[in-house]
């Protein structure tokens, strides 16, 4: 299973579990909101995981992931020993009888049954980015001094609105002594 990010880092894993049935596209969606893609009791926040084994997806993805643009990580849908009897079952069943069941033999077979969802397995995760474009450059600069610098910046235009305040009147000042004589 491939992670990526098109900007950024991958940083905490949202989701991850059997999908809910075969319509669910993560396009456009709120991804935040997992129980709308992963079946509830086959998911990362249900009971997909052995006791115990939780962390080891966790541990996997801490030390292979977080921080990478992209990350691949290794399942396989015959051999799972992390996961619950219940779940495996599940991804069984829909081995068995789904359309995935077509790539053996190009026949249904007995056992296909259309309403079983095929056995995938989804995940998301967010993206960080720890740099800015500095705006009109190609440029780009850590978000911890991008606050220094906005400061900096905030100080030269409050500088420059007082300077051509003095200017203006400066001027009107002039204009008044050369005009009203």
């Amino acid at each position: 299973m491939e992670l990526s990010c098109s900007f950024g880092v991958l940083s905490n894993l949202t989701f991850f579990g059997i999908s809910q049935d075969d319509s669910k596209s993560c396009k456009h969606a709120n991804l935040t909101n997992y129980e709308d893609f992963t079946y509830s009791s086959c998911s990362l926040h249900g009971s997909l995981f052995q006791p115990g084994k939780e962390s080891t997806l966790n541990s996997f993805y801490s030390s292979n992931c977080v921080g990478q643009p992209q990350c691949s990580i290794p399942i396989d849908l015959q051999n799972i020993e992390l996961i619950t009897e219940d779940c495996k079952n599940e991804i069984e069943d829909r081995l068995q009888k789904s359309k995935f069941k077509l790539s053996d033999n190009n026949t249904y077979g007995q056992t296909y049954d259309p309403e079983v969802p095929e056995p995938i397995i989804l995940a998301g995760a967010n993206c960080s980015t720890q740099t800015i474009a500095v705006p009109f450059t190609s440029h780009e600069m850590p978000k911890e001094n991008f606050g220094i610098f906005i400061v900096f910046l905030d100080f030269i235009v409050v500088t420059a609105i007082i300077i051509f305040i003095y200017i203006i009147d400066h001027a009107q000042d002039r204009y008044i002594k050369e005009f009203y004589k």
